[in-house]
């Protein structure tokens, strides 16, 4: 039997094609040098959709036009009312807001940057996008109140470009509150 003599370029050629089929394979896509590896891949936007207890604030990014801004890269931490904070406000209310007043009201709920439960000091001022400072207290047992009235009931729902923490009742900036648009 004959043997066939491969021309050495093609060889090289072949060995190149080899060790980078090798290299791509081997390389995992899934994570990134951004230390969010083991993150969702969805966005804050995303989550929540996905989370059928914030179809409400959910509707109301929408109706505000901040569906963009929340999904931009942030990081944000959003302390998100859930169905049953937005069905506390008496009737009528979020019917009542003008588009301003929503986006303030939603605006108010993020902050910039990433508010970890595990990064919680006693008790810390963070400023919201509204611009408006939120009172952030971390209390025994793990409690955690949101400007003295608004509890976290469940932390660190992570997204692709930040943290969302679910809270018991809507956070109303001071503009909002003197308005008595609740009352």
């Amino acid at each position: 039997m004959k043997k066939v003599k491969i021309p050495s370029r093609l060889n090289l050629f072949l060995s190149l094609v080899l060790v980078s089929a090798v290299t791509f394979i081997g390389c995992d896509n899934d994570s990134d040098d951004s230390g969010t590896s083991g993150m969702t891949e969805l966005n804050i936007v995303e989550t929540a959709q996905e989370n059928d207890d914030f179809s409400i604030l959910v509707q109301a990014i929408t109706d505000a036009g901040l569906t963009a801004a929340l999904e931009a890269d942030g990081p944000f931490t959003v302390f998100a009312p859930t169905n049953e904070a937005f069905n506390d406000l008496p009737e009528g209310t979020l019917e009542s807001l003008t588009n301003e007043q929503l986006q303030e009201i939603l605006q108010f709920h993020v902050v910039e940057g990433t508010v970890a439960s595990a990064d919680l000091e006693a008790s810390q001022d963070v400023a919201s996008l509204l611009g408006e400072e939120l009172l952030v207290e971390a209390e025994g047992e793990g409690e955690v109140l949101v400007n003295g009235y608004s509890s976290v009931t469940t932390a660190d729902i992570e997204a692709s470009n930040g943290i969302i923490h679910a809270v018991d009742a809507v956070l109303l900036p001071a503009g909002i509150r003197e308005a008595n648009i609740v009352d």
